[in-house]
């Protein structure tokens, strides 16, 4: 349906700033410790502090889980922390829940950041990374300003610093400056005073003085995007730094950090038009689709790549520029927002109120007041961005796919929101609805339902009420399509194609129920060995959809008629079945004479407490209701009397046991004959009465 895992989520990027102190925002306890190694330590005083620990004074009342109901104010680094995960109130720790969210895969310049372990790791290309400059908790802020003045050590082995050193020797300034002598790895040669000799380096400003360095985090390994490492700097009077420069404030030891190094992200396009990104060879390898709206570069017979693309393998190598542009100039359609906005947005704020539509099926909210790739459109209960993601390529585009996780800023929490994605993808998909509608009806009542019974369950599924009677009003209702199944006419009503063969540990469970199994000592019920004996057991399916396989189609059906039960009802099975529950009714749970239980003492395993419900007649009545529901039938029921009338005095009951055990009723569910024929089609709807109109015509004469 040209749409993605992540398509209509909004995008990280718009994640107001302090999220995690807004209305709504969501903490989940995590016990007295933590190992995340970035901490956001609450102040005593601060509101958030007081909703998290419920308690005037120690020790603090922690909840499993807290949701914000209303705005709160920060406190000290609350107002300066970003991307916080983490937060430790008094001596408990919560993990704040931030809202699911997507990034464009594709992004057209990116940052570097460097591994600050040491010099050599910042110089190692290993240890350098290209990142979209947007990713939250990316690397940390590496803040520097003004300039430096460091001599070569020539200059010190002769008491010269490069203050003094151009008094004696001229020919340095401006010799040494403006060159690529670096005498301390990433330092410039008497930085400061050849700038202020009119000899400065490239993009140098020295007038903020000597050279300071800071890891501005706001607390231990916190993690920015660019820009927030930018404005961190900024607010200190100082910018991103492009050198290493070391600290142990922050913690970021072992940890990245950002440079002000610019780096480009190729597309590779494989022949059959899937991508890759070249980040390396691995990456390269990592083939997906894209939605291509005017073709894609491939190499033509020669080998050659069309303009802009360069031949690697079979493959193009292109140039990649990814766009956001303004989707809707003017306020769309309900069905034009559904159709073209693949980008989510969060509510917009109180502060940004509706412009346009207002009251009607599509709302549009902007900060500027006109339509633009900032204005926010509220439909059918959701929000969109105007804004549509593109990849360009040299005389190509393709869209640019969301993506929930980022490749250099693992998270859990990520990977969880991309699951959540995919289930709400399958839980919502046109198909969901009446594929669950046959399977249940299958499982709990029918083999082949009519296409009317599917449809009127699916039904149910979808609006959350069933024959009048409204359960909770919403898509998914598992009451109401239950309701459904088993309150249907075609789920009570016999025919030829109604019911289904009952699964056979059911009919187990429900015999040991019904007749009140009793172990002898009291212990609880064990059984074993049963996927061997009769093919069932729970956690043991042969694979992850069932025990048998919902078409299959026994021999002697009608053709278009299935029987799934019927694929372990095999002849092995049946006897192992007949022989366990005959063990059963002499010697309980164990394991005697083909028992289905485990090994006990004398084979005593236990028995049934059922007990005749006063004459023949009336335990026979008794069982029918316990074990088949009332559907015996007349025929089965003189075979059960005729089996008591000749049983033994004692053993009468027993006999009762034994006979209804092989008994159809008891082994399916509705009519017990095989099915000869598909489920009828429901009645066509009658045709609507002809009604007087009204017809307006126009002619156009020449």
């Amino acid at each position: 349906d040209a749409a993605y895992l992540g398509d209509g989520y909004p995008l990280c990027s718009d994640l107001p700033p302090r999220a995690f102190l807004a209305a709504g925002a969501k903490f989940s306890f995590l016990g007295r410790s933590s190992a995340e190694p970035g901490v956001l330590v609450l102040e005593r005083g601060s509101a958030l502090f007081a909703e998290l620990c419920r308690a005037v004074g120690p020790p603090c009342s922690f909840a499993s889980t807290v949701e914000l109901g209303a705005a709160l104010q920060c406190r000290g680094s609350e107002c300066t922390a970003e991307n916080v995960t983490v937060l430790q109130v008094g001596d408990g720790f919560y993990e704040y829940i931030p809202p699911a969210c997507v990034y464009p895969f594709f992004w057209t310049t990116g940052r570097i950041m460097r591994y600050e372990k040491g010099e050599p790791w910042w110089a190692s290309p290993r240890w350098t990374k290209c990142v979209e400059p947007t990713a939250a908790r990316a690397a940390g802020p590496n803040c520097c300003g003004g300039c430096s003045n460091i001599p070569t050590p020539w200059m010190t082995n002769n008491g010269f610093d490069c203050e003094s050193v151009s008094a004696v020797h001229s020919w340095m300034f401006p010799a040494r400056c403006n060159n690529s002598d670096a005498w301390t790895a990433g330092a410039k040669f008497c930085q400061k005073s050849c700038w202020e000799a009119g000899y400065g380096y490239p993009g140098d400003d020295c007038s903020t003085g000597d050279f300071r360095s800071e890891h501005a985090c706001a607390y231990q390994n916190e993690k920015l995007t660019f820009p927030e490492a930018e404005a961190r700097c900024a607010s200190r009077g100082m910018k991103v730094c492009p050198v290493r420069t070391a600290s142990d404030t922050c913690g970021y030891y072992e940890n990245y950090l950002w440079t002000p190094e610019e780096c480009d992200v190729s597309v590779v396009v494989h022949f059959d038009g899937r991508v890759s990104v070249d980040w390396d060879d691995m990456a390269k390898k990592a083939k997906f689709p894209v939605l291509w709206r005017n073709g894609f570069p491939a190499q033509d017979p020669s080998g050659a790549c069309p303009a802009g693309c360069v031949p690697e393998g079979t493959s193009c190598s292109c140039a990649a520029r990814a766009e956001a542009r303004r989707a809707f100039d003017a306020l769309p359609s309900a069905v034009q927002v559904r159709a073209g906005l693949k980008v989510g947005a969060f509510p917009p704020p109180p502060t940004t109120p509706c412009t346009a539509g207002c009251g009607g099926e599509v709302e549009a909210f902007s900060r500027s007041g006109v339509i633009d790739s900032e204005t926010v459109f509220r439909s059918g209960g959701r929000f969109f961005k105007n804004v549509e993601l593109t990849v360009h390529l040299p005389d190509h585009e393709f869209r640019n796919p969301p993506t929930f996780t980022l490749r250099h800023s693992p998270s859990s929490k990520k990977a969880l929101d991309e699951v959540e994605s995919l289930l709400d993808h399958l839980f919502f998909h046109e198909n969901t609805p009446q594929f669950l509608a046959y399977r249940l009806i299958q499982r709990l009542t029918v083999s082949n339902p009519s296409p009317k019974y599917v449809r009127d369950v699916q039904a149910a599924f979808r609006s959350g009420s069933f024959n009048g009677t409204n359960y909770s009003g919403a898509y998914g209702d598992l009451a109401a399509t239950t309701a459904a199944i088993l309150l249907h006419p075609e789920a009570r009503d016999g025919g030829v194609t109604s019911g289904s063969l009952r699964e056979p540990l059911l009919k187990i469970v429900h015999f040991m129920r019904s007749m009140e199994y009793r172990d002898k000592v009291g212990r609880e019920v064990q059984l074993r060995g049963m996927m061997d004996a009769i093919g069932q057991w729970p956690y043991s399916s042969v694979d992850v959809f069932n025990y048998f396989q919902p078409e299959f189609h026994p021999e002697g059906f009608a053709d278009d008629l299935v029987g799934p039960e019927f694929q372990i009802f095999t002849m092995p099975n049946i006897l192992n079945y007949i022989n366990g529950m005959t063990s059963m009714m002499e010697y309980g749970a164990s394991n005697c004479y083909g028992g289905l239980g485990w090994p006990v003492p004398g084979c005593a395993g236990g028995g049934f407490a059922f007990t005749e419900a006063g004459d023949k007649n009336q335990t026979i009545a008794e069982m029918d209701l316990l074990l088949t529901g009332g559907r015996l039938g007349e025929h089965a029921t003189s075979v059960l009397a005729h089996e008591y009338d000749k049983a033994a005095a004692g053993s009468k009951l027993q006999a009762l046991q034994y006979a209804s055990l092989v008994t159809p009723a008891f082994h399916t569910l509705g009519d017990s004959l095989l099915p000869t024929s598909p489920a009828p089609l429901p009645a066509p709807a009658p045709a609507r009465p002809a009604a007087a109109f009204l017809a307006a015509l126009a002619a156009a004469l020449g």
